[in-house]
């Protein structure tokens, strides 16, 4: 997987005005879509509305944290908190959704196996209650305020051109460094393969992924380019933590349950367990790839410095 590292720094540091008015449309567009995604999941109309609501929330959360100076005190702080208790109480449904989904632990052939299909039961009934939790939360008081902040939020993007030009490099170069450098903060994780340190570094892989597609009409190819090289690396750590969780979450199911289900449970597991050391080695690889990025939104004459201090911060390719 090789892409073309040639950048475009020609549309980083011109057209501010553009570059500001497309910040205020994206951020508006992502708070109109959270607040429509709510409404879907409360109204229980859409099946991947609680899928479609999560990524919104990451995607709006990430310029949030950049650009939380620029919205009044009174809303920013506030909506960003309460962005990020719906997002936690949306992340059991999604990590059922993806163990429920996989063929090769509820295998068709199997289906005669009766343990099999209590495990099956179980596995579905937590799922149900995941999706009971995050339809409780969009009914609360706290998610309708919720929603109140996100109209004023959009409506914010209409008055908010005065003045935003002078620093709109610095809050579109700022959103990408600050989801680079987390991810160099956690780079040890790649070579202990901590699970915890892992999911965290998937995390600032998948910001940075959706700060580059937000912003791809402001910073052309090499946003695209280094969209597809996080999306690469977040594929791998995405398997490797679906698995490590999978086999959490089946050990949990059945620690009551009668000892054939619990056998069956040992077997799901193991195939669980090979299948992560197999992405854990397709990690390595892609991780070696994404050590070669360039940060295309670093002005040019801090460029050499910052080459400098790369090697110490990040593992060698």
């Amino acid at each position: 997987m090789t892409m073309s590292s040639t950048v475009d720094r020609s549309k980083t540091y011109e057209s501010a005005p553009e570059h500001a008015l497309y910040v205020v449309i994206v951020t508006t567009r992502l708070a109109r879509h959270v607040d429509q995604n709510i409404d879907a999941v409360r109204s229980e109309a859409c099946p991947e509305a609680i899928h479609d609501l999560r990524i919104n929330l990451v995607k709006l959360i990430t310029i949030l944290e950049v650009r939380l100076d620029r919205i009044p005190a009174e809303t920013g702080s506030a909506l960003l908190e309460d962005l990020r208790w719906l997002k936690k109480r949306s992340a059991d449904v999604r990590d059922w959704d993806v163990l429920l989904s996989d063929r090769k632990i509820w295998n068709p052939s199997g289906h005669g196996d009766k343990a099999l299909r209590k495990l099956l039961s179980l596995a579905r009934v937590s799922r149900k209650r995941a999706a009971d939790n995050i339809a409780a939360a969009v009914r609360t008081e706290r998610c309708a305020l919720l929603q109140d902040k996100l109209c004023r939020l959009a409506t914010l993007g209409t008055h908010s051109m005065e003045g935003i030009d002078s620093g709109v490099q610095r809050d579109l170069a700022g959103m990408l460094e600050h989801a680079f450098k987390a991810i160099r903060k956690r780079a040890h994780a790649c070579e202990t393969l901590d699970p915890e340190g892992l999911h965290s570094l998937r995390k600032s892989v998948k910001r940075l992924r959706y700060a580059c597609e937000v912003l791809r009409e402001s910073f052309g190819g090499s946003a695209d380019t280094l969209a597809f090289q996080a999306y690469s690396l977040q594929q791998a750590l995405g398997e490797v933590h679906d698995a490590e969780v999978g086999r959490r979450r089946i050990k949990r199911l059945v620690k009551s349950q009668e000892k054939s289900v619990r056998r069956r449970a040992k077997i799901q597991r193991k195939v669980l367990k090979l299948r992560q050391r197999r992405y854990e080695r397709l990690l390595e690889m892609e991780w070696k790839l994404f050590h070669k990025i360039k940060r295309f939104w670093i002005p040019p004459s801090r460029a050499h410095a910052i080459t400098e201090t790369r090697g110490a911060l990040l593992p060698p390719n």
